[in-house]
């Protein structure tokens, strides 16, 4: 059931259990190197359906996470797929899985970004969803549940995942992703919701949906990372 906007707090919320979870240090944070994401409008967050120790050790999360996250206005915090021990005490709890930065549950986030660098982070993305408390068919969300595009070279062919996702990125993601997001960012800032700001996702000429042809695209600038650095060995 959603409740109303919190954020977790991973000590607090499951204390000793965390003893018996495999690398702990997955799920509570506070790495150096994280960025103020407080009082910004546009909520989204990049994940990588796999454990943290592969997730951030991908060059795709460094560059989006940095880049997003200079733009104004704009907080984009990180997650990555629980592994089942993990997961298993979330639903014992019946905690919702949650960002690493700021700690806000995958439901309120206006946008999710999931960056599948193989076929086998299905399984993953469904975990990620299942767990963040949203709803795995695209056509059981509402106006209060975020907006699931995904990316990367998995999805070049979109149509396994059509039914999970809303959008589909096809191609890299610099510069026309960056200034989609600014679009999205100032969309919000005029009051529109979850459907009309899907509409402007959809327009877009890299995005795929089922009945829309896309173009791939092609970045030439790619930008230097500040990575953050991990509290676990990638």
């Amino acid at each position: 059931m959603i409740q109303e906007k919190y954020t977790i707090d991973p000590l607090k919320e499951f204390g000793k259990d965390l003893l018996y979870i495999e690398k702990p240090g997955r799920y509570v944070g506070g790495e150096y190197g994280l960025y103020n994401h407080n009082n910004k409008l546009l909520k989204m967050a990049i994940a990588f359906p796999d454990l943290y120790e592969i997730g951030m050790s991908n060059q795709a999360i460094k560059i989006l996470y940095n880049n997003l996250n200079q733009l104004e206005d704009v907080s984009c915090d990180r997650v990555f797929a629980p592994a089942p021990d993990f997961e298993k005490l979330l639903q014992e709890k019946k905690i919702p899985l949650y960002t690493l930065d700021v700690y806000r549950p995958l439901y309120q986030l206006d946008i999710l970004g999931i960056s599948l660098g193989y076929e086998l982070c299905i399984t993953g993305m469904l975990s990620l969803l299942q767990s963040g408390w949203i709803p795995l068919k695209n056509k059981d969300r509402t106006e209060q549940h975020p907006i699931i595009i995904i990316g990367g070279p998995a999805a070049s062919n979109p149509i396994p995942f059509q039914q999970f996702v809303d959008a589909v990125w096809i191609g890299e993601a610099e510069d026309a992703f960056f200034k989609l997001i600014e679009k999205l960012r100032d969309a919000k800032r005029e009051g529109i919701g979850r459907t009309g700001i899907l509409e402007i996702i959809k327009a877009e000429e890299a995005v795929w949906v089922p009945g829309k042809k896309s173009k791939r695209n092609i970045a030439i600038n790619f930008s230097k990372t500040t990575p953050i650095v991990p509290t676990l060995p990638t």
